[in-house]
């Protein structure tokens, strides 16, 4: 039976419910030591905030301070013991300088050595155990001193059963981390990604967006929304990140010779941005992960608008009404899932539950953006992909519309084919930039 390893002796699966995984009990970041603290007043702090845990299902937690951030194994074991809940205390070291000096001083052996006696017999003169290895690494890529690290956890991880945390932003250097463990023996699914996400993510075709209200204010949207009203001297974050922030799909892509590493071909970022042109400070947003949000009062709150029935993963483009307040069409595209239904919907009222639009009813275009066009109101032209391909020419798709608008947007004429090879091969299949108008 598989045990945890905690301050208050070990527990097994049958013991135990729900874990916190990331806490900090005690730390200080700053100095990355802090002798001088006082276990009594850290117990009285941090009691009641360990007793909400309990009584909201907590039944442990895993405390993510290492050496470098001021680990006080003692004043950890003084709270577990003060609220009768179990921690996991951490070995391992967790940044500089304490990485370089360790590693300079010590070297692998000591450093596996060092580890495992932490992890088998307790850290310093506590007689608490660790439970769990925590590490980190920086965001361009792996140092010496970090290499030699990662292997003498690997090795003191295989031969005691410890699980590997480490603190590593970007999907890159969590791969060399893997590399190295995994030519240390110790196997990828005993090593926990920490913080697996970049701090802000931006599109290949970012937002830039002017105001309508205001020529010196200038939009930019990653993840979140900057904006700047002294030509870029300064900028500010407007928004909080308005994305799914799914982890899981902002890994590398590609094999191992075309890698690609890149928030711009991952989901989690955003992918249209206006303001509207009748009403200040009410900006709009659609993700690249199928989310619609809106603020009404110049960022300082934002809404999760979403439409019914809005695929869960598409590219979203958001264009706001210049003839009435509220009033925005959004169109989704979910051809990465080669989902070529077009989806177009309208609200009147900021989002709140509105209808969609289905002039665009035919399953081969593929509905790319909606343009509501200054002249005419009740006109909405949504933007088209549509070709057809006979053997291997491909030719282009005719106009289905029966009638037009004022205006139109151009967007590109393909074949509907799948959708891999539309990805590796549209460029070298000259298509055509074709004009599209359509009813309202």
């Amino acid at each position: 039976m598989a045990y945890l390893v905690t301050t208050l002796g070990l527990k097994s699966e049958a013991e135990l419910g729900m874990i916190l995984p990331h806490e900090h009990i005690f730390a200080n970041f700053q100095t990355g030591a802090d002798h001088q603290a006082n276990a009594d007043d850290v117990v009285a702090a941090m009691l009641p905030e360990v007793e909400r845990a309990k009584a909201a299902g907590v039944t442990a937690l895993a405390d993510a301070t290492a050496v470098g951030g001021a680990r006080r194994a003692d004043i950890l074991k003084a709270v577990s013991e003060a609220a009768d809940f179990p921690i996991l205390a951490a070995t391992g070291i967790f940044k500089e300088p304490f990485k370089a000096d360790w590693v300079r001083e010590r070297g692998e052996d000591r450093l596996v050595d060092w580890m495992m006696a932490e992890l088998e017999n307790g850290i310093e003169d506590t007689g608490g155990r660790a439970g769990w290895i925590k590490l980190s690494a920086g965001d361009d890529g792996l140092t010496d001193a970090e290499q030699i690290l990662l292997r003498a956890a690997a090795r003191a991880g295989r031969a005691t059963g410890a699980a590997i945390g480490s603190h590593t932003v970007t999907g890159r250097v969590a791969r060399q981390q893997l590399d190295v463990i995994e030519m240390a023996g110790y196997t990828a699914d005993r090593f926990i990604w920490i913080h697996t996400k970049l701090k802000y993510r931006f599109n290949w075709a970012l937002p830039v967006v002017l105001s309508p209200h205001d020529p010196n204010i200038l939009y930019v949207a990653g993840n979140v929304v900057f904006r700047t009203k002294n030509e870029g001297q300064r900028w500010e974050v407007i928004s909080p990140d308005l994305t799914r922030a799914d982890v899981t799909k902002m890994m590398p892509s590609g094999g191992p010779v075309t890698r690609v590493d890149s928030s711009a071909d991952q989901y989690g970022n955003i992918s249209s941005m206006a303001e509207s042109p009748f009403e200040r400070g009410v900006i709009w947003v659609g993700t690249n992960d199928g989310l619609v949000q809106v603020t009404r009062d110049d960022g300082q709150t934002w809404q999760n608008v979403t439409p019914p029935g809005f695929p869960e993963w598409c590219l979203s483009q958001v264009e706001p009404s210049c003839h009435a307040a509220g009033t925005a069409y959004v169109a989704a595209s979910n051809h990465y899932l080669d989902d070529y239904t077009p989806y177009i919907f309208k609200t009147v009222d900021y989002g709140r539950p509105g209808r969609g639009l289905t002039r665009a009813s035919r399953r081969d275009i593929l509905s790319v953006s909606c343009a509501k066009t200054r002249p005419a109101p009740a006109c909405c032209t949504p933007g088209q992909r549509q070709a057809s391909i006979s053997r291997s020419t491909m030719a282009r798709a005719g106009n289905h519309s029966k009638r037009t608008c004022p205006s139109h947007r151009f967007t590109t004429s393909r074949s509907k084919m799948p959708t891999w090879w539309w990805r590796r091969t549209g460029a070298a299949c000259g298509f055509s930039m074709t004009s599209r108008r359509c009813d309202s």
